[in-house]
């Protein structure tokens, strides 16, 4: 019953379009279920890709957001990956003075310093 429940919730999702799934990421991460909103964001990450390219510009609310979501879960290596592409998207898009280009920048430093910060050890297992 459990297996036939996930697989009618699977074609459900897959049958949603980006946007929506997003919307349910951004319902699952305001609730605190982080692993939830980050498989949301995923399929809606990789429908957009498919529907707008890989550095479209209407990429830049997928990325944002699972960014954030694997930031929130200490994913770091993964989060920094979402957001240096989408920093790439600002920047070739609005140009590098632009307020969300200057926002992603300052959390890539900020990040940059949480990773700098972890014990060596813990470093290589913070992806």
């Amino acid at each position: 019953m459990v297996a036939q429940t996930r697989v009618a919730w699977r074609k459900e999702v897959m049958m949603m379009n980006e946007q929506r799934l997003l919307e349910l990421g951004l319902i699952k991460e305001e609730r605190g279920d982080y692993q939830a909103a980050e498989r949301f964001y995923r399929t809606a990450w990789f429908l957009a890709e498919s529907k707008f390219g890989e550095d479209g510009r209407a990429l830049a609310p997928y990325l944002y957001n699972l960014a954030f979501v694997l930031w929130a879960v200490e994913n770091y290596h993964e989060a920094r990956a979402y957001f240096r592409r989408l920093h790439r998207i600002l920047i070739r898009e609005f140009g590098s003075d632009h307020k969300d280009a200057l926002e992603i920048r300052d959390l890539l430093a900020e990040l940059d310093d949480e990773l700098a910060a972890l014990p060596v050890n813990l470093t290589a297992y913070a992806s």
